[in-house]
């Protein structure tokens, strides 16, 4: 009997075994030279964060919106391009082209909340979530990576904190919410870090990626998204990152995220829970209500609001504690009603338009003493009014004494508009208070 194949098998074998040995030498080489190089790497991830200071940022709300109905909700949290290097505003970065992106391909509204920091790592990045309220997300996009890189974080760590992210993410948000997790770009394509030892943190960050797509590929609802290199004609400008960028970063991101939300129900209205409500009414404290009744920019967002609707009156409201405040009026009105006879605060439970064509056909509404004696409010329509950190505080609406019928078109897209242009206004008058306490205390 002939010996030439079990002499072939053997001699694949001893291949095989040799190969696995040299991968495992080449393995401990690479861990040894990464130890040592450990306190290099972070001393200069440390130098390079100095320098960083110096290049533009966002310094608004770190929020993106894209209008449209039913909305979604997307939470980015991360550092690298989370942190919107180059642009003074989140609208030209990444919340706001992501948004933006998600929004054309679904056809439905869209919110990116951005939780940002140039330093945060893994491990900062599971600290910070243990505070977080997620149940109002959609969608969880993590972008971490380039500090850890930069750091030389082992990959069991890596992979031991990155597990105990994402186990943290699913039982704080809701059943449907879908998670994404985004690989680190090429660190040289940074030009900070275009340097040999970028090209270490580059190695390091390709192994994590490995080590990110095994764990998403295997656990519920997540997805691994790839991250490309900046634009060629973007690297040559002196502004470190362009919208040109972001919107070309946002494009791709959309292509794997849009499709995972297009099952996610639309959201019922429900009422508030007790730690909900705890949660919006500090946003509430926070800000500035006695500097807005009186703010003319207001008053000519609610006067434009009853003109270009067709409406009897208009109001901006603050749901605050048992009380709904009316910031802006066109019609006078009292400073503030009882909260339980409050339509806005049916319109802050939900996250899109609340339109009440005839409030006597509403078992909601058809007692409300606003119906049944002056002003007798027989249509209403509102939109909700967020915080800088996303929770519903109030609403603008217009309400008329005479019903619509269905047949009847209301534009809910211009209510949309005039509500995030007095969003837009409360928190900027909540950051001049903000301004002028510390100037006054300085």
């Amino acid at each position: 009997m002939s010996t030439a194949p079990i002499s072939i098998r053997v001699s694949q074998d001893w291949r095989r075994a040799s190969a696995r040995r040299r991968a495992t030498v080449r393995d401990r080489a690479y861990w040894a030279l990464t130890k040592a190089l450990m306190p290099l790497m972070r001393a200069t991830a440390v130098a390079v964060g100095r320098v960083g200071i110096a290049v533009p940022r966002p310094a608004d709300a770190p929020r993106g919106r894209a209008p449209g109905p039913n909305p979604y909700r997307v939470l980015l949290l991360g550092c690298g391009p989370a942190v919107g290097w180059g642009v003074r505003s989140h609208d030209l970065a990444l919340p706001g082209a992501l948004a933006r992106a998600i929004a054309g391909d679904t056809g439905r509204g869209c919110t990116v909340d951005l939780v940002a920091d140039p330093g945060m790592n893994i491990t900062k990045a599971c600290r910070l979530l243990a505070g977080m309220v997620l149940h109002k997300y959609d969608g969880v996009v993590v972008m971490l990576g380039v500090d850890d890189a930069l750091r030389l974080t082992r990959v069991a760590s890596w992979r031991r904190a990155l597990t105990q992210l994402l186990a943290a993410l699913r039982a704080a948000s809701l059943p449907h919410a879908e998670f994404f997790l985004v690989g680190i770009q090429p660190i040289t394509s940074i030009s900070l870090y275009d340097s040999a030892r970028g090209r270490i943190a580059e190695r390091h960050a390709r192994a994590l990626n490995v080590a990110t797509r095994t764990l998403a590929e295997g656990a519920p609802r997540t997805t691994f998204i790839p991250l490309s290199a900046a634009l060629a004609e973007d690297s040559s400008t002196d502004r470190h990152r362009s919208p040109l960028q972001y919107a070309a970063w946002a494009s791709s991101m959309a292509a794997y995220i849009s499709g995972r939300l297009h099952t996610v129900p639309k959201r019922p209205s429900a009422p508030l829970t007790a730690d909900d409500e705890r949660i919006r009414q500090r946003a509430v404290d926070r800000l500035n209500l006695a500097a807005c009744n009186s703010d003319p920019v207001l008053t000519d967002i609610v006067d434009r609001a009853r003109q270009g609707l067709g409406s009897a009156m208009a109001l901006l409201t603050v749901i605050d504690h048992d009380q709904q405040r009316n910031i802006a009026a066109t019609e006078p009105v009292p400073a503030a009603a009882p909260r339980i006879q409050s339509f806005c605060a049916f319109t802050i439970r939900g996250g899109d338009a609340l339109i009440v064509r005839d409030t006597l056909r509403d078992a909601r509404f058809r007692t409300n003493p606003a119906v049944t004696t002056a002003p007798q409010i027989r249509f209403y329509a509102g939109f909700p009014v967020e915080s800088p950190t996303g929770e519903r505080i109030g609403a603008l609406c217009v309400v008329d004494t005479r019903p619509q019928s269905g047949d009847e078109s209301f534009d809910t897209a211009y209510l949309r508009e005039l509500a995030l242009e007095a969003e837009r206004r409360l928190w900027c008058l909540a950051t001049d208070e903000a301004d002028r306490l510390v100037h006054n205390n300085h």
